[in-house]
């Protein structure tokens, strides 16, 4: 008695298994994903002023704002969920949030089609940013470690130069008003927001060219990036090409930049 019991219970067993089994086929199949309440946005974290937590532990920032006025003019329900910076890509790619942002850079032969970009809602490149008259030789140079400009090449063009990479801005900022470094290395729209918060003394800029030299640098397009089964991208991909034109972007972007 006992041996019939066990063998209909292995039988229910295997049953159930070949039916959830027919479950994700089809549903991996036919593109089906079950629907949420409102979309999950992942958002890289302590990224200022692209997407932060502000005083109130609310998201923030110039995509944060971006990201917002597009969904709110369709209509769409959304929350956020603030990531660290290596999280956001491997969330989106394994489905559990349909959107990210922060400062990111599309990597299509990398991600396989596992994940989607959007098109580029801005572009920027590195700077160097010096104080009158300095001469880089034999000093010290500070780098913003997300400015997409190795050390290595960085040493190529100042290589009389000492190359230090700071993750804190803050820090950055202060060693550089205190004279302990002689120059920056940072993004262009990071660098114009310092500026305009006063975060940073007058200098002078000096611009490392990318255009037709990869060796030096490469301009960055961020993007928003999608889930492969998010069913809404082309909706929204369409919202943002028609908001990059309006006076609410330009509106956006001159509050930041």
């Amino acid at each position: 008695m006992a041996k019939i019991i066990i063998s209909k219970f292995v039988k229910l067993i295997i049953f159930s298994c070949f039916i959830l089994l027919g479950i994700f086929i089809f549903y991996k199949n036919f593109n089906i994903v079950p629907k949420r309440d409102c979309v999950k946005i992942a958002i890289k974290t302590d990224n200022y002023p692209f997407s932060f937590e502000n005083d109130k532990n609310e998201p923030s920032g110039f995509e944060v704002e971006i990201i917002k006025q597009i969904f709110d003019n369709l209509k769409i329900k959304y929350e956020f969920k603030m990531l660290n910076e290596d999280e956001v890509a491997p969330s989106i790619k394994l489905g559990l949030y349909d959107v990210g942002i922060g400062q990111l850079v599309c990597k299509e032969k990398k991600w396989k089609k596992t994940i989607f970009c959007s098109s580029p809602y801005i572009t920027s490149q590195n700077i160097v940013y010096k104080k009158k008259d300095e001469k880089l030789s034999f000093k010290k140079i500070a780098k913003e470690e997300n400015a997409n400009f190795s050390l290595k090449k960085l040493r190529r063009k100042y290589p009389l130069s000492y190359i230090l990479e700071y993750k804190n801005l803050k820090e950055l900022f202060l060693n550089y008003d205190e004279n302990k470094v002689s120059a920056i290395v940072l993004d262009d729209l990071v660098l114009k927001n310092s500026i305009k918060q006063n975060r940073i003394q007058s200098g002078i800029i000096e611009k490392l060219e990318c255009k037709n030299n990869k060796k030096i640098c490469k301009k960055k397009d961020y993007v928003l990036i999608f889930s492969k089964d998010f069913s809404q991208k082309e909706r929204i991909e369409k919202e943002l090409e028609k908001f990059l034109k309006s006076s609410k972007f330009s509106e956006i972007y001159n509050k930041w930049f």
